[in-house]
């Protein structure tokens, strides 16, 4: 869809255009917003939504999205011509929290006022402007004081507003550069129109074309009228009159203002400080004396007859005033924000736990805990409570407190369960504490054994040896001791192939140094299944009756099968860092060898060589191994085929006959004149890569015919 973004469009002719905004990034972030807007000035429409998305996928700035997660204040989106697609606020949510759209108030930006939609329609802008700070807020102030009616010199927006009421108005806002706002300020009043000047198809109340801007909020009339008054009052300064503040200001260095205030205070200033160095701090400090209702002594406001208009009092008493001035507003701001006593106490009723708490010996902690766990379970104790606006209480106070009501409830259920006989090895019992002392299998207190019989009592699955009576539904199936360690009692998991009755009895069996590893190992099974990845071979968790699987197993081991270490030239090492460093290679080398092996079995079956492997949690070889024939090339990245390090099969000559080794690290280890010659086994492997890729290989070592074949490609060298 094409537009003329530069002609003045009627209210239907806009609410048509842009009820159905091209596709655009949702997600896009203010300064990604503020680096597009003068890049598509004169664009078209329909090519805004394919920039906002090729510049989302080139990646914007980390800054706070412009889109709010609450739906309740963005109500809807509104195409910005030659910007895009951006969420409309309610005005005064934005009022109360610029956040939600400004990344920095300070900084300009441009914001435009709408009304809402009828009847679910688009929103009409009627008010586009750019300012800092709380410019923005400006006219929601405006239009609820009939003051600044006098002032206001657009009555066009005054009246709209009016009309809406601020609270349904609409508003969009985002920062810009200065300039890069006056500008767009001034095409999208240009766009949009001006009711003013062409009332048909003008939108706008603005009554400028736009790009001069006011900062700040501007000041009302009254006070500026005070302002002006106060500046032009006759002043007594350090004992001196003066015909206003300015005058005096000029008639001393800020080093004489440093020393004259310092006095006048009691307290050393420098001639740096604000009120030394400029007539507005000069201007501040009269004004803050003026509120207090208090000056130091050599300073006031003076009438025509120099008579001061003030009294004028000591340091000590300025300072004690002041302190008077802080405290209360200190207890009137207590006041507005805890208006009424919310808790009551024993000892009084207080609007916060923190002050009940400081007449107290209990902790501010410990009372919050105390009135969170009443609340919790609906159970307040005698003298504690919850008051309204009333000072009536909320919730009804027990007789008994709640640790006396928790004792009760403790010793009633004590004394139900122990008077309950029980089955031991088929006798019947009088009490579960006869019981407790005569089934040997669970070693606990009695408090445990107690929870272990609700529990099987749940799972209707008892130990061998011990049940319930008929009186409590028993006697329940009975499973062997072997299971008594599983904490659920109907389950049982198997690891590395092997059945155990909890995974903290596996740990312990396979001697894992923490017994909370394979809780964690088989967490992230459950998540991957989850994802639709099946078990690794030889874990899975099982039903205690009938033997049934919980989760779908694979049927070879898989790259999620976990592991206790790697087997490197026929030794032991917990990692790879373990093994390169042992063998004199960099850190990461034996992990390469490996993962490009697995990935061969993985890929295409081919089994691992002989003395390199990776070990499973009981300590036996994952992969299958191929002994005695040479490992498949890895090509290196020029495409010229090399031995792998890993384990091969080598035939070296021994006192005149053929002797075959494997790995080639064990002929190294073995053979006299092959130490003698080489270092070490890398050494000797590297010799004889080097000898196949050049075609003159040792004639005491050979390597299987067809095999050597294909690694060396050369059939001369078989001939040796």
């Amino acid at each position: 869809m094409q537009m003329d973004l530069l002609t003045p469009q009627t209210p239907e002719t806009a609410q048509n255009k842009f009820e159905t905004p091209p596709a655009v990034a949702v997600g896009i972030t203010a300064e990604a917003v503020e680096e597009l807007a003068f890049e598509m000035i004169n664009k078209q429409a329909g090519d805004i939504g394919l920039a906002l998305e090729q510049k989302l996928k080139e990646g914007s700035p980390a800054h706070k999205l412009v889109t709010p997660q609450d739906e309740s204040i963005s109500l809807t989106r509104f195409l910005i011509p030659s910007v895009g697609e951006l969420p409309v606020y309610q005005y005064p949510k934005i009022v109360k929290n610029s956040r939600l759209a400004l990344r920095k108030r300070s900084d300009y930006y441009l914001y435009i006022l709408f009304k809402p939609g009828v009847d679910g329609g688009s929103p009409t802008p009627f008010y586009v402007g750019i300012g800092q700070n709380r410019r923005f807020a400006y006219h929601y102030s405006e239009a609820d004081n009939p003051s600044y009616l006098e002032a206001c010199c657009n009555l066009y927006k005054y009246n709209t507003i009016q009309k809406i009421g601020r609270d349904r108005v609409l508003i969009q806002l985002f920062n810009l550069d200065k300039e890069k706002a006056k500008e767009l300020e001034k095409r999208l009043i240009k766009h949009w129109g001006r009711r003013a000047f062409d009332p048909e198809r003008g939108l706008l109340t603005n009554l400028t074309s736009g790009g001069e801007g006011v900062s700040g909020i501007p000041m009302p009339p009254h006070v500026l009228k005070k302002l002006s008054e106060a500046a032009r009052t006759r002043i007594k300064f350090n004992g001196k009159i003066y015909d206003a503040i300015k005058s005096a200001f000029e008639a001393h260095s800020a080093d004489e203002l440093a020393a004259i205030f310092s006095q006048a205070l009691g307290r050393v200033l420098s001639s740096s400080q604000t009120r030394c160095s400029s007539y507005a701090g000069v201007k501040q400090l009269f004004h803050s004396w003026k509120k207090f209702g208090a000056f130091p002594e050599g300073f006031n406001y003076v009438d025509e007859d120099g008579a001061d208009l003030y009294q004028e009092a000591t340091v000590e008493v300025l300072n004690r005033i002041k302190r008077s001035n802080i405290e209360a507003g200190t207890r009137q701001a207590w006041k507005t924000k805890y208006p009424f006593d919310k808790y009551r106490t024993p000892w009084g009723n207080y609007p916060t736990l923190r002050a009940a708490a400081e007449d107290s010996n209990i902790s501010t902690e410990n009372l919050v805990r105390k009135f969170n766990l009443m609340d919790e379970r609906d159970h307040f104790d005698p003298g504690f409570n919850k008051l309204d606006e009333a000072g009536a209480p909320l919730f009804k106070e027990q007789i008994a407190t709640l640790q006396e009501d928790g004792r009760l409830r403790s010793a009633k259920w004590l004394v139900k369960t122990v008077s309950k006989p029980m089955l031991v090895d088929g006798q019947l019992v009088g009490s579960r504490r006869e019981a407790w002392h005569l089934y040997p299998y669970l070693s606990c207190s009695y408090e445990s054994f107690c929870q272990y019989i609700e529990r099987y009592k749940t799972k209707g699955l008892f130990p061998e040896g011990l049940n319930v009576s008929e009186a409590e539904g028993g006697p329940y199936p009975e499973f062997d001791r072997t299971f008594l360690a599983s904490p659920l009692s109907h389950t049982y998991v198997k690891v590395c192939g092997r059945l155990y009755p909890s995974l903290q009895a596996a740990s312990v069996s396979l001697g894992m140094p923490n017994q909370n590893s394979l809780w964690t190992i088989f967490k992230a099974f459950k998540e991957r299944y989850e994802a639709g990845i099946p078990f690794p071979k030889g874990f899975n968790s099982y039903q205690t009756i009938g033997d049934k699987p919980h989760y779908e197993e694979q049927n070879r081991v898989c790259k999620y099968t976990p592991k206790s270490g790697i087997l490197y030239e026929h030794r032991f090492y917990k990692t790879s860092a373990e093994a390169s460093r042992a063998s004199g290679k960099r850190s990461k080398t034996v992990a390469t060898y490996i993962n490009k092996r697995r990935r061969l079995f993985f890929e295409k079956g081919i089994a691992m060589d002989a003395g390199m492997n990776v070990c499973g949690l009981d300590g036996k070889l994952l992969y299958p191994i191929e002994v005695g024939v040479l490992a498949t090339s890895i090509l290196t990245t020029t495409g010229r085929p090399i031995l792998s390090n890993a384990a091969k099969t080598i035939y070296v000559s021994c006192n005149g006959r053929w002797k075959a080794f494997t790995p080639i690290a064990q002929a190294w280890r073995e053979v006299q004149w092959i130490a003698d010659q080489y270092k070490s086994p890398d050494s000797f492997r590297s010799s004889i890569r080097s000898q196949l890729l050049d075609g003159k290989l040792d004639p005491r070592v050979r390597f299987d015919m067809e095999q050597t074949r294909k690694l060396a490609g050369s059939k001369e060298l078989l001939c040796r």
